[in-house]
């Protein structure tokens, strides 16, 4: 935040942007790596999405329907998530029953480098959002 904004131009951004989503107000520092995860994201997330329906397809769906119910399905679980109705933790345990097919997926991601692998996309996406503002 910039020492010459006042309180109303202050408000009135947050409105602006607001409108496209919830608005945080954060440190000038902290830019890159919002650029990384909310500016980079959407292709990031179309690319798990593209992922998922493209698995789903292998499996015998039709590649249109697969495409629709992993869209719902990514839909579906961020409202949940942003309406606060679930913690992440929490909805993986709520769609997880004892030897269900949630928790033989789940064995196979968590044997990846999922995070690692992601956490890297993010750090080349925030090193690259730093060489262009330099």
């Amino acid at each position: 935040v910039s020492d010459g904004v006042s309180d109303a131009e202050k408000a009135d951004v947050t409105d602006l942007l607001g409108s496209f989503g919830e608005a945080l107000e954060l440190p000038e520092d902290q830019f890159d790596a919002v650029t990384a995860l909310s500016g980079s994201g959407p292709a990031f997330f179309t690319y798990m999405l593209q992922a998922m329906a493209s698995g789903a397809a292998e499996l015998g769906l039709p590649a249109e329907a697969a495409e629709k119910l992993a869209i719902q399905t990514f839909l579906g679980t961020a409202r949940l998530l942003a309406e606060g109705r679930f913690e992440a933790d929490a909805l993986i345990q709520a769609v997880s029953s004892v030897k269900g097919t949630t928790v033989a997926g789940m064995e196979v991601l968590r044997q990846t480098a999922l995070y690692e692998d992601i956490a890297r996309t993010l750090e080349a996406a925030a090193k690259r959002s730093r060489e262009l503002s330099a």
